[in-house]
């Protein structure tokens, strides 16, 4: 276990998009309270704060993390949101095991899920869209 500890400490793509999706997600929690604020509307803010997240990956991921990729900028993005949805999915998943399953606290599921989705997202990213 250790091992494997340190060869993820050691990959420095990685901790690099680890270091991304944190500024990113606070970012989206920011982005969701202003929008709520402004509008009181969660659905809305929801689904801007989403999109806000999916763009800014997107762009953080290409200039910081992995470079351009060999596809278009349009479908390069396209299968970005197409990963960042898949994270989504699993999310909700793993929300749903973590409470109804194994009865832990909502928010304990949104940790766990959180760090699902990002290793769903990195690996998505860099064995599919940026390989």
């Amino acid at each position: 276990m250790q091992k494997f500890i340190l060869s993820i400490l050691r990959n420095k793509k990685l901790m690099k998009y680890l270091v991304m999706a944190v500024i990113i997600v606070l970012i989206e929690l920011g982005s969701f309270q202003l929008i709520y604020l402004v509008f009181s509307n969660y659905y809305l803010a929801t689904i801007l704060s989403f999109a806000i997240g999916v763009i800014l990956n997107w762009i953080g991921g290409r200039i910081l993390v992995f470079g351009k990729s060999s596809h278009r900028a349009s479908k390069e993005f396209g299968m970005v949101l197409a990963a960042s949805l898949g994270g989504v999915l699993i999310q909700v998943i793993v929300v749903h095991i973590s409470v109804a399953i194994l009865l832990l606290y909502p928010i304990i599921g949104k940790i766990l899920s959180i760090g699902f989705s990002f290793f769903w997202n990195y690996f998505f990213r860099s064995r599919i869209i940026y390989k």
